[in-house]
């Protein structure tokens, strides 16, 4: 089987870690975690919210809900319930820069559900009826994150420190799902959904050569051999100002919330590590500078998070 490139790295305590890229594009990362009866594997699609227009916010989103509404082989959600018959668990989620999907079961099933999970997601029927019934499903989950005020403050601050399209929610609004047809999804999709953007990870006490096989038939039956090379999106939004806003909610609410944002450093960056770490000193967990003295010395919160986020070349 021709490659682009295999690398292996041995430095890991329970490695070792393969990374092979088939010609389609699609890259394996596999990685041998030795006594563990349980594997788990994700497919991840470079592809987020921040790839959608506006007249289709919440589009990748819905597509995430709609994979598993049935593939070519088998309609409705027949092999979601196949793959949990075999002892399989599914699930996914999507953020601003990828869409993720993950498996996992015993390592003896998965020979069994591997190829049916990458069935799954590969070819999608995109049923209309089901179509109709998972937009009033993501219309009540965009109801129920309103209510979620960290969240929604979340959202917020997105919305007012940076423009279009990082800006927007991820979920879209209940207008913009509602108005998505099936042909739109189709062909977002078909533009989107590609071997190029996709990367494979198994974790799993298995040999990556068998799961590089294994991938490979399937990538045959399914026709998705075509030579491409990978693809990574970059992101061209820049920051706006960090704009200092107070929103009253018109429902009532006990619960208040303070949010400090400030620029970060990209994904590339050569200081990424060491803003995280310093995030994680800071302001994360029960042993941060910040939740002791607020927490444990004041007693004046409940609760606190941050983050440290980075886009791609932002």
């Amino acid at each position: 089987m021709k490659t682009y490139k295999r690398e292996v790295n041995r430095s890991f305590e329970w490695g070792p870690v393969d990374r092979i890229t088939f010609k389609n594009g699609a890259v394996l990362r596999h990685h041998r975690v030795r006594g563990r009866r349980r594997a788990w594997i994700s497919m991840t699609f470079l592809v987020g919210s921040t790839q959608e227009k506006k007249q289709n916010q919440g589009i990748c989103h819905l597509i995430e809900h709609m994979i598993f509404k049935g593939s070519e082989n088998h309609p409705s959600s027949a092999l979601t319930y196949l793959i949990e018959s075999l002892g399989g668990e599914v699930n996914a989620y999507t953020t601003k820069e990828y869409t993720c999907f993950e498996v996992s079961s015993l390592v003896s099933k998965m020979p069994q559900i591997y190829p049916l999970f990458l069935e799954m997601i590969l070819t999608p029927l995109f049923p209309s009826q089901e179509l109709k019934v998972e937009k009033k499903v993501v219309a009540q989950e965009i109801r129920e994150d309103s209510d979620n005020f960290e969240l929604y403050g979340e959202e917020k601050v997105f919305e007012k420190c940076f423009p279009f399209p990082l800006g927007h929610s991820i979920a879209g609004t209940i207008t913009s799902v509602k108005s998505i047809s099936r042909t739109s999804l189709v062909n977002f999709y078909d533009k989107h959904f590609i071997m190029p953007k996709a990367v494979i990870t198994v974790t799993a006490d298995d040999t990556a050569s068998k799961y590089i096989n294994m991938t490979q038939k399937v990538f045959e039956r399914l026709k998705k051999t075509k030579l491409k090379k990978p693809i990574r999106p970059k992101l061209k939004v820049k920051p706006g100002p960090f704009n200092v806003f107070r929103l009253n909610l018109k429902k009532h609410c006990e619960l208040s919330l303070v949010a400090v944002a400030g620029r970060g450093v990209s994904i590339e960056s050569p200081d990424r590590a060491a803003a995280i770490l310093l995030n994680y000193f800071l302001t994360q967990g029960m042993t941060s500078k910040l939740y002791q003295e607020l927490r444990e010395k004041q007693g004046l919160v409940y609760g606190l998070s941050s983050d440290c986020e980075s886009f791609t070349n932002n």
